[in-house]
């Protein structure tokens, strides 16, 4: 007869000893789950409620698990951690999420995730080896930041990250993350990159170690269906960091970091444990001294069979939940059972990345066409299905695709030839063929006052906070002082500048894109988007004023001089918006401009766009502007645009090529610039005339037009 299950002074109300595979256990094993089910009774438990409720992360339960030595499962004795191998990492993850908290397991799945990818390369890593000791004493949590917010569940396709060498021993990095366990709330992160060297191969991909305040995070966003307390959103990170974060050499990223679905939160335990026996017996029990080969890759060849773990836990657990949603009937709708609770985390499993319909076509192409059909990087043309596809199409349709194809190789050729050598060099700014131009003239008004330049590009100069007030919910709006009241900003319209503060001892960076004119003397007005988490956030959200910033510029950005252009469209979504209104201040203000403007602006609601009134009121008088808002939510008799911007709505409010001088500004997140590229294209708008304000927008292009084609350049007339 089994053993009887206890619950604190009594038996267990659930599933009982006999159907739990203890025999897969050792005896120290078996002391942990004991371990961790009685503090999932005494606190991870009563904690879930109430982090559910208030949408609060569980620190309080992951410092409980700390406390057991569990957030150290991984890592070597030597290290002081428990050093259990990949069957007991399963048993901890299930147990949690079984009687503690599945939200709090999903957190520590990605902490072991993290954990795992540090011990990989940890062995000649004074930095790696020093976090690794401290996680329990410390109670340092970790998390993994794969995705990207123009692949999505393809979390190995990096777009929207870059990395390139300083010098010798510093790399600067900027990641967008596009959902991120923990965001924010994690004490330290392993971020996947391109690789610094990568040279346009995106498998050629890096890991790197970032810490709590080096990221960005938003979270206060996500109050919907599926888990809550976990704290999952989107982060960025951008620095310049020392060589020694990354976590192996260049180009390690890619190799072998498959086996964190081993530690899925609710996993199909006959099929998980299996492939924890396996990868068990291909590391030695989790043999970390084995990685100093650096060719070691025990998990990646298994990462068909982790890829179905994953899809069958998260299978398993949608069903399980859905049937006892069915058996309580109408009562199971209630808050107060719990199961609906238990319901919404279950759905999370099946979106995660890789989602369970990525996975399901990777598993379908591997068993009908091989392991050789797998192009996780979209390197390899699929000849079979090219060819498939063109008999599909009757003699017009060929010739028609011959001419498109012909037009791309010679834009590619084109683009080759005109390429300058300083283009895609400078980090912040990949379009530009020089560094950013300065206005360091004083300018001399019909009052006879003379006005000199406030900002310099390479030093920096401390601005006084004259007034800051909020725009929206979400979003401040910060007027500076500069030095002298006849002070001009020594900007371009469309030019950024870099704002510095200190914060115990740390210097944190941001750039901002101003929305005053460089002409409007005396000041310099700014708009922030306020962060979940993240130094600089959080740091103007404190400031009042005559509190003192440092400020530097012109440090990049799109340079606009009047009359360069016949037409000038700006495409623009939420807080990036910013740089747009700049630009039409500075035109509309300037009556000798006759260049036309278009602004194509989504925002989510009416209320969040962002000086809407000024806008509509410059709409109204001004026949150079034409301004057109989408919404993602309408209000009631709203007669503009809705939905993100897409190529029916570019077609119909953007001037098509017609010879005439055109630029197209974009100024939004990848993923908006990633689908209006798409449409700009199909739309035969070429790629020398769209410029898009961020690090990524060059890759972004050639991901889009072709490796070779002709870049915009940052001026209005695209001389090089």
């Amino acid at each position: 007869m089994a053993k009887k299950k206890m619950w604190g002074g009594r038996e267990f109300w659930g599933f009982g000893s006999e159907h739990d595979p203890d025999w897969i256990l050792t005896e120290k094993q078996k002391k942990i789950q004991a371990d961790l089910i009685e503090v999932c009774r005494v606190k991870i438990r009563p904690q879930a409620i109430i982090c559910d409720r208030k949408y609060e992360f569980p620190r309080e339960s992951l410092n409980a698990l700390a406390e057991i030595g569990l957030l150290g499962l991984l890592v070597p004795e030597e290290l002081g951690g428990l050093g259990e191998n990949h069957v007991c990492c399963s048993m901890v993850c299930e147990t949690l999420a079984r009687y503690g908290c599945p939200s709090t397991a999903m957190v520590y799945t990605m902490h072991i995730g993290a954990v795992a990818n540090l011990l990989f390369r940890h062995h000649n890593s004074r930095r790696i080896k020093e976090l690794l000791s401290r996680l329990d004493k410390d109670k340092l949590v970790g998390t993994l930041s794969y995705s990207d917010p123009v692949t999505g569940g393809h979390f190995w396709f990096p777009m929207s990250s870059k990395v390139q060498y300083v010098d010798k021993e510093t790399i600067q990095l900027l990641k967008f993350g596009s959902w991120c366990t923990s965001a924010g709330n994690a004490d330290w992160y392993v971020v996947q990159t391109i690789s610094p060297d990568y040279g346009g191969d995106y498998s050629n991909l890096s890991c790197f170690l970032i810490y709590k305040d080096e990221v960005r995070a938003n979270t206060d966003d996500w109050q919907a269906l599926g888990m809550h307390g976990n704290m999952s959103g989107p982060l960025v990170i951008e620095g310049k960091f020392n060589l020694d974060r990354m976590i192996g050499p260049p180009g390690d990223g890619r190799m072998d970091y498959f086996g964190d679905c081993t530690a899925d939160t609710n996993s199909s335990r006959a099929f998980t444990f299996m492939m924890c026996q396996a990868l068990d017996t291909n590391t030695n029990n989790n043999d970390w001294s084995l990685y100093t080969d650096l060719k070691f890759q025990a998990r990646a060849q298994l990462f068909h069979w982790l890829f179905q773990t994953k899809f069958i836990a998260a299978k398993n657990v949608s069903t399980v939940s859905d049937t006892m949603l069915h058996a309580c009937g109408g009562t199971g709708y209630k808050i107060e059972l719990g199961l609906e609770r238990l319901l919404r985390d279950a759905k999370a499993g099946w979106v995660m990345g890789p989602s369970n319909e990525v996975i399901r076509q990777i598993v379908g192409k591997f068993v009908l066409l091989g392991p050789e059909s797998i192009d996780f990087w979209d390197q390899h043309p699929n000849e079979r299905m090219i060819h498939h596809e063109l008999q599909k199409m009757n003699l017009s349709e060929k010739k028609k695709l011959v001419k498109a194809l012909l037009e791309d190789v010679q834009a590619e050729e084109r683009g080759a030839e005109a390429k300058h050598p300083f283009q895609e060099t400078d980090f912040e700014n990949p379009f530009n063929t020089c560094p950013p131009a300065v206005n360091d003239q004083v300018i001399k008004t019909n009052d006879g006052v003379n006005h000199a330049p406030a900002l310099k590009p390479d030093q920096w100069v401390p601005l006084t906070l004259q007034s800051n007030k909020l725009v929206s919910e979400k979003m401040g709006a910060f007027v500076f002082s500069l030095p002298n009241k006849t002070d001009h900003s020594g900007c371009l319209p469309g030019q950024y500048v870099a704002a510095k503060v200190t914060v115990q001892g740390k210097e944190h960076l941001r750039y901002f894109s101003p929305v005053s004119c460089p002409d409007d003397f005396g000041h310099i007005d700014l708009v922030l988007r306020f962060e979940t988490q993240g130094v600089m956030s959080c740091y103007f959200k404190t400031l009042r004023p005559g509190d003192k910033v440092d400020f530097q510029g012109p440090c990049g950005g799109f340079e606009y001089e009047a009359n360069q252009l016949d037409e000038l469209t700006l495409l623009a979504s939420g807080g990036g918006v910013t740089p747009a209104v700049q630009l039409i201040r500075s035109i509309l203000t300037n009556n000798q401009d006759k260049t036309k403007i278009t602004l194509l602006y989504f925002s989510e609601n009416y209320n969040e766009i962002l000086f809407r009134e000024e806008l509509d009121q410059y709409a109204e008088s001004e026949k150079r502007l034409r301004l057109v808002y989408t919404l993602g939510e309408a209000p009631e008799n709203w007669d503009g645009e809705e939905g993100f911007i897409d190529t029916h709505m570019i077609a119909r409010h953007i001037a098509k090529p017609n010879g005439i001088r055109h630029k197209i500004v974009m100024c939004g997140g990848p993923s908006m610039s990633m689908s209006c590229l798409h449409s700009l294209r199909s739309l035969g708008f070429p790629s020398s005339c769209i410029f898009i304000y961020g690090q990524c927008g060059s890759e972004l292009v050639k991901a889009v037009y072709g490796k070779n084609v002709q870049l915009a350049t940052h001026r209005c007339d695209n001389v090089v």
